[in-house]
This record gives C-alpha cells, structure tokens and sequence, in this order.
C-alpha cells in the first residue's frame, strides 16, 4: 500500500496548499503514513493518510472526530480538518492536526535509561490521566476477557483475574508518544474504556530499565499500581511486552527485567490465594 499512499498524500498536499517540513513515515502496518508540513504562512500542521483497502472501515475509522471532543485538559493535538475519499477499491481518509513542536520522548515505546523527568512533569500526566478517566464513552479498549485469559494462562484458572476498577484509557502509553518539556498525549487511535491502571502500568514496563524514572511512576501513581489491580495489570501489561520481545525481537534490551518482574509479580499473585 505504500505506493497508493505516497500518492494520495502527495495529493492532498498540493491540493491544499502545503509544504513538507518533515520526511513522511510509514506506520508500522504501513496502511498510514503522516508529515509534518506548513502553509505559506509558514503554519505548522501534522497530517496523516489512512488506507482501508476493501472500503468497509473499522469501528475507530473516525476516531479523530471522537477524539477532538474530550475535555482540552487532555492535551493532545487538535483536530482541524478531517476529509475521506474513494479511490478505485480503497477508501482513504486524511486529517489535518495542530503541529507539536515538542518532541517525544523517546522514538520507540521504550524510554533511554538516561533519560531523567522532573517530578513536575509526572503530576502533570497525572493530571490529565485523571481528566481523562471521566469521560463517558461506549469505546471498549480492553475487556475483562482479555484480562482474564492472560492472567489465567500464565497462572492457572485458580487466580481471579477480576479488574474491579474501569475507566477511560489512552490504550497506548508509552514514551513514544506522549513529549517533553511540554506534555502531550500523541497518538489517539486505541482509548476507550479499560481498566484503570493500564495506562500507568503500561508505561512503567517500557521504563524497566530506567531505575530513577520508575521509582518517579512508582511514587506518583503509587495508588494505581500497588492496588490489586494495579498489580494485575503490571503482571498483563509485562506479559505484552514479554510477547512482543519473543515475536518480533523488539526491546530486547528489555528482556531480563521484563522477565524478572513477571517471576516476582507471578508469585505475589499465586500465593495470595494461600
């Protein structure tokens, strides 16, 4: 699909009046691609080619739209144009978001093991983490069935798997996308509801490795993480990570604390039941 979008981004380019300021990158499935670009004003933009090669779009086709309607305390990039088209036997869609000059932290999920936040910075996630868990949505990101099935294959049907508390989540936490100094949340593509301590608990596996950062996670969000569920999602959102190191040979850097952590929070929860 590459071809395809190379051009229609090429396209909607000229056709509205915008110049790159950025080499244009591929998602990792290669149905999207995005750049940064400017008008002749010299106004920054972000925009993003989307491909659905049979035209029956997924449920999060217009998940921008759903996006720009949370609560401005989520920082995130804003919405300023959202356009669909067919082409032959592909439907496509091109949205236009307001320009984050700040970078991400990191340009993989996994954050560098010298990389320091200030404390500040930690409570302002926070912030918006919270903002974020009272919105109302039908959007389901992650169901109790998932979870359960997880937990239970690696620890055996005796465990509850049961997550008592459900909110609105991101649903991709990690270090590539959200930025520093100024924070924003990137990548919009996967919230909905889910359980609680997701977000948080995902964002710490990725930062195993980075002792000073975890012990910040570990302090500021210490009630979602030392919860029960907080451990149960630790012990799924590790699990992930683990499979996506032996799939795919990702973060491998990752894989001794990845696995040691899995071991201690495996105990914990089996022997809870003793």
């Amino acid at each position: 699909m590459k071809l395809e979008l190379d051009e229609a981004l090429n396209v909607f380019i000229s056709n509205n009046a915008l110049c790159f300021i950025t080499t244009p990158r591929y998602s990792w499935d290669s149905m999207s691609i995005s750049a940064g670009v400017k008008n002749g004003d010299g106004d920054r933009f972000w925009v993003k080619i989307t491909v659905c090669p049979n035209k029956i779009p997924p449920d999060n086709w217009q998940i921008e739209k759903m996006t720009d309607k949370l609560d401005p305390k989520v920082i995130r990039p804003g919405l300023i144009k959202f356009e669909e088209w067919n082409n032959n036997s592909h439907l496509y869609k091109a949205t236009i978001h307001s320009f984050i000059s700040d970078r991400s932290i990191s340009t993989t999920p996994v954050i560098d093991t010298e990389t320091r936040l200030p404390y500040e910075w930690f409570h302002a996630l926070n912030s918006i983490l919270s903002t974020l868990e009272q919105e109302k949505t039908t959007r389901i990101t992650i169901r109790q069935e998932q979870v359960t099935a997880v937990i239970q294959k690696e620890l055996g049907q005796s465990v509850d798997a049961t997550i008592q508390n459900w909110n609105t989540i991101h649903g991709d936490l990690h270090w590539g996308n959200i930025t520093y100094p100024q924070l924003a949340i990137l990548d919009w593509d996967t919230w909905g509801l889910g359980p609680a301590s997701y977000d948080v608990a995902l964002l710490a596996g990725f930062a195993v490795n980075n002792e000073v950062v975890l012990a910040s996670i570990n302090e500021v969000f210490h009630d979602k993480l030392s919860s029960r569920d907080g451990l149960l999602m630790q012990f799924y959102t590790l699990i992930e990570i683990r499979d996506i190191i032996s799939k795919h040979g990702d973060y491998v850097e990752l894989k001794p604390r990845v696995g040691s952590q899995i071991a201690q929070l495996s105990s914990l929860l089996r022997n809870e039941k003793n």
